[in-house]
This record gives C-alpha cells, sequence and structure tokens, in this order.
C-alpha cells in the first residue's frame, strides 16, 4: 500500500501568489526617468551655460571649436616638389651608363677567358710536340693542332722539315759518338805529306790499332778534346759537345761531319720548339692582366 504526502497548511508559501514585477524592473524605470530629467535639464539650460563658458574664455578673433587658428604660410610645413624631369633624365643617364659599362666589362671578361682557353689549349699543344720530338722519330703529326694559329706560322714552318724527317735523340748522339771518335783520332793522326818513315810507320800501326784516351783531359790535344766532347754528349749536353769539336783539326772535325750534322738537327729541333713554346707563353702574361 502506498502512502500519500500530507498537504501543505492552508497559510503556507504555496499558496501564496507570486508576484509579477520584480526589483529589477522598478531599477530600471527609475533610471530611465533620471535619464529623461537629466536631458530634459541639458535641452533648457545647456545654450545659455555653454554661451556664458565661450564669454568668459579668452581667444583669439574667429577662434573657436570649429575654427582652428591659421597658421602663417611660412610656418606651414612644406611639401618636397616633385623631381623634374631633368633629374629623372640625368638618373637614367647614370643607370643606362653603369649597365653599359658592365655590359662592356662582361664583354671583355668574356674575351680574356677565351683568350685565356686557347692560351692553355696552345701550351698543351707544344708540350705534346715536344715530347714527340724527343724521340729519333719523325713528328709531323704533333705539328697539327698549332697548324692553324697565324701567330705561329713561321715558327711551324721552320719546324716542318725537321718534322718530317726527324732528329736523333740526344740518347742516340751520345751512343753514336764513339763511332767517330775514332775515325776523327784515325783522320787526325795521318801524316803530312812531307812525314818521315817514322811518321808514315807510326800512322799505319795506328789504323790497326787504335788507341785513344776516353773521357776529360787537360789540354788541347786530338784525345782531350774528343773526350771532353764525348763527355759533354753522355751527359746530353750536346750544344756544349758541338762547340768543343771545333778545336779539332780539319781532318779530324772532317771525320766528325756525320756525327755534328745530326747532333745539329737536334739542337735545331730543340731550339725551334722552344721559341715556339716561349712564343705562346708570351702572349700568356698580356692576357691574365687584360683590362676586365
Amino acid at each position: 500500500m502506498t502512502a500519500t504526502a500530507d498537504p501543505p497548511p492552508p497559510n503556507s508559501k504555496a499558496y501564496r501568489k507570486k508576484r509579477l514585477l520584480g526589483p529589477g524592473f522598478w531599477l530600471m524605470i527609475i533610471f530611465s526617468l533620471v535619464c529623461v530629467t537629466a536631458g530634459a535639464v541639458v535641452a533648457v539650460y545647456g545654450p545659455r551655460l555653454f554661451a556664458d563658458l565661450r564669454s568668459r574664455t579668452p581667444a583669439a578673433k574667429g577662434v573657436g571649436l570649429f575654427n582652428p587658428p591659421a597658421v602663417p604660410f611660412a610656418q606651414q610645413p612644406s611639401i618636397p616638389p616633385a623631381p623634374s624631369t631633368q633629374t629623372a633624365n640625368t638618373a637614367g643617364g647614370v643607370i643606362l651608363d653603369a649597365s653599359s659599362d658592365l655590359a662592356q666589362r662582361l664583354v671583355r671578361l668574356e674575351a680574356t677567358e677565351a683568350r685565356l682557353a686557347d692560351t692553355a689549349s696552345a701550351l698543351q699543344a707544344v708540350a705534346a710536340l715536344s715530347d714527340a720530338a724527343r724521340g729519333s722519330q719523325p713528328f709531323a703529326q704533333a705539328l697539327k693542332p698549332l697548324a692553324g694559329r697565324p701567330a705561329l706560322a713561321a715558327d711551324i714552318a721552320a719546324l716542318r722539315p725537321l718534322a718530317a724527317t726527324g732528329a736523333p735523340s740526344r740518347a742516340a748522339l751520345a751512343t753514336g759518338f764513339a763511332k767517330y771518335a775514332a775515325l776523327a783520332a784515325g783522320a787526325g793522326r795521318l801524316p803530312a805529306d812531307n812525314a818521315g818513315l817514322l811518321g808514315q810507320a807510326r800512322y799505319a800501326i795506328g789504323r790497326i790499332i787504335s788507341v785513344r784516351q776516353v773521357g776529360p783531359a787537360p789540354g788541347g790535344g786530338l784525345d782531350a778534346v774528343l773526350g771532353r766532347a764525348e763527355a759533354l754528349a753522355a751527359d746530353g749536353d750536346v750544344e756544349a759537345a758541338l762547340a768543343s769539336l771545333q778545336a779539332l783539326p780539319p781532318a779530324a772535325r772532317d771525320a766528325m761531319a756525320p756525327w755534328r750534322d745530326k747532333a745539329a738537327r737536334r739542337v735545331e729541333a730543340d731550339r725551334r720548339i722552344g721559341e715556339l713554346r716561349n712564343r705562346v707563353l708570351a702572349d700568356l702574361p698580356a692576357t691574365a692582366g687584360a683590362p676586365r
């Protein structure tokens, strides 16, 4: 069986009527009345009050709330003038000149780089030519990379005959010197036409048994000259060996003629190639120091 709650007494709060308008509503009504009253006061007494305040404040003539004082023309901030056409043209000309100068510098730089590359290529070709000419074989093929250069035309034309046949190497000249030195020693001992029987016999024995001093020796005799020249040739100094052979007697010098011709070709080939290298190198400082 379910228990039911007892009803509230008649005089309790549950039977009282709820108020429709709370305290907040009456506060809003009072605030609105205050605002309306203040607005009416300002509307009625405001012009008179503001007029009294304006008359009591010392101010310049014609200056009011909406009439600010006039500033003298001399004190007004100046507006910078716009650049004239002449100034703009001058600035444009400066920019054009700078651009033109930069373009010219770039052109010179490209030309300098091209010349440097061409010089490096020529130096490589000369180095390859020098290596090919160092042996005893012809080296005409090594001249072809340099053939199209007008500045080197004269040197190349002088080298063509030597390149076609080649020149004996310095090692080959040192090896073949002894053969011609023996012939020179025999020819140098040839007796004169008025030589006696003893001189004739000494020459005949010398042709059968050849005795020659080998190696450098002091003095200006035949064997000493040949010994010094042979030592120089062995050291690769063919130029000095040729110069020392000039001290030989005419007959001995003629006997050394084949060796001397071969040595002269070697010396000329190396000299021509050296001149060719120097001509290419002479253009390198001018190229590297060209204005940029």
